[in-house]
């Protein structure tokens, strides 16, 4: 014990994070994690790993409460498993955890019944977890010392940082990983994903289903429910937008479901969920890197939250990277928060994407959904993204059913003449995902992505009606003034 501390240790050696030629200094500097979730414990053990003989200090309080429902996730975060040392079967063994070979969509769009968005090759392979138990197994693998307080502040302190306590205490920071999740400063530059419609989540748990290894995601009149199958129970939550639907409704709607999956809905704890869709535009200033929910947040429907602190941490690291590459460290801090904003703005537009075809369902809120998605072209600081949302549904247009139901490993990738599918994605998505979505929702895809181009440059010399001068200028506040 060191002044309400606790210096955990583990002995294991720094090494490289998996698809990166990073070799990280080994220059002793005192890093602080804020935050006691899962963005905070994942930094844990990535820097504990990978910056071995870094002073380590995690603040956060343990009394203070996270989300902790069960999480689905991409294969992106059990190659970051890997890179810290934890396999599969530890994941299984302490957090529930089952695996996960994609997403099984019902009633989406109004021409397929049921469609999986499979990880391709299907040799990918992802998991389901229980983000209430990850903590202790990260924490039980890394090198750090703990103080258990809340944090009231971080401020600038010469080239660092100093955190501030609530009971006053200050540490001192070459460099702050902020992971406090939910509760921006309102001063803080955002860019509001409008074009999502969903703000909130009623979640519960309930007894195991049959289906281990895939998340359901299932339309519904008033927005739509995910499935997450763990080893001993399954996540559940219904999506909605709280603007268009009461939480008595939902509740009604979530219940009929549920009586129709035969899963007993007495005594079971309904919790209510509220979050934004918004991406931080600075995520990064040189003292202090934000990650998990406090730099960005969007929807559940693609599991995409973990994939993103991955992505985040790997930007720290590329960070390092280009400074030992002889970048000065101005263009180095905007080279990765152009990637990261660029990244995320990309995964938001490929969700909402999934709402494009609407479902059996013409209600208000699928009414809203499609809506926000065709309102995408109205945004300008847009255009050059949705351009290249456009090409690489141009690209997917290629890829056969037959195609896509026979690759099984990469070399069936190879096999098939697909090239380098990670020199053409879109958001961390290759082509393969986007052909199973359009092939899922019944989306011509090559007329849409036509449709998605003309239509913004049909627009250009079109004069606007004043509805549509003042709608676009309110969605301009929301975007350019970020930009």
């Amino acid at each position: 014990e060191n002044g309400g501390a606790t210096r955990v240790r583990a002995g294991d050696t720094a090494i490289t994070f998996p698809g990166s030629d990073l070799q990280v200094g080994t220059d002793a500097m005192r890093i602080v994690i804020v935050g006691g979730g899962t963005a905070g414990h994942m930094a844990l053990a990535h820097v504990s790993k990978h910056l071995p003989s870094a002073e380590l200090i995690h603040v956060f309080d343990s009394r203070r409460a996270t989300i902790g429902v069960g999480e689905g996730t991409t294969p992106d975060f059990v190659n970051w498993l890997g890179s810290v040392g934890i396999t599969v079967d530890d994941l299984a063994r302490e957090c529930q955890a089952t695996r996960k070979r994609g997403l099984r969509f019902e009633g989406w769009g109004k021409h397929k019944a049921v469609f999986d968005h499979e990880f391709l090759p299907r040799s990918e392979q992802a998991v389901h977890f229980s983000a209430s138990r990850l903590p202790v197994l990260l924490a039980s693998r890394s090198s750090f010392e703990h103080i258990d307080e809340s944090v009231q502040a971080i401020l600038p302190s010469g080239e660092g940082s100093v955190v501030m306590t609530d009971s006053g205490n200050s540490i001192d920071a070459e460099l702050v990983i902020d992971a406090r999740g939910f509760g921006l400063d309102p001063s803080v530059e955002t860019h509001r994903c409008d074009w999502i419609t969903t703000d909130s989540a009623l979640v519960a748990k309930f007894p195991v289903t049959l289906d281990l290894t895939i998340t359901r995601a299932i339309a519904r009149p008033l927005g739509w429910i995910f499935m997450i199958p763990l080893a001993d129970e399954t996540s559940c939550g219904y999506v909605y937008n709280s603007q268009i639907s009461n939480q008595l409704d939902v509740r009604d709607d979530f219940n009929a479901f549920l009586n129709r999956e035969h899963l007993p809905t007495a005594g079971a704890t309904f919790r209510n969920l509220s979050f934004p869709n918004y991406v931080r535009r600075e995520v990064f200033d040189g003292r202090v890197f934000h990650i998990g929910n406090c730099a960005s947040f969007l929807e559940p429907l693609e599991a995409t939250a973990i994939g993103v602190i991955t992505l985040q941490l790997q930007l720290l690291m590329h960070w390092q990277k280009l400074l030992t590459q002889g970048m000065t460290p101005a263009v180095a801090i905007d080279r990765i928060n152009r990637i990261h904003e660029d990244t995320l703005l990309k995964v938001s537009i490929f969700i909402a994407w999934h709402y494009a075809a609407g479902t059996i369902y013409d209600t208000p809120f699928w009414q809203n959904a499609t809506d926000r998605f065709q309102q995408l072209q109205e945004v300008p600081a847009l255009a050059k993204i949705l351009q290249q949302f456009a090409t690489i549904q141009q690209s997917a247009a290629t890829i056969s059913d037959t195609t896509l139901a026979a690759l099984n490993t990469t070399d069936d990738v190879t096999g098939h003449s697909l090239g380098n599918l990670h020199q053409e994605i879109f958001g961390g998505y290759t082509k393969l995902s986007f052909a199973q979505i359009a092939r899922g929702l019944a989306l011509e895809i090559s007329d849409m992505a036509e449709a998605t181009t003309s239509r913004r440059v049909e627009r250009v010399n079109e004069p606007l009606s004043d509805q549509e001068l003042k709608a676009t200028r309110a969605r301009r506040l929301n975007l350019d003034s970020t930009m």
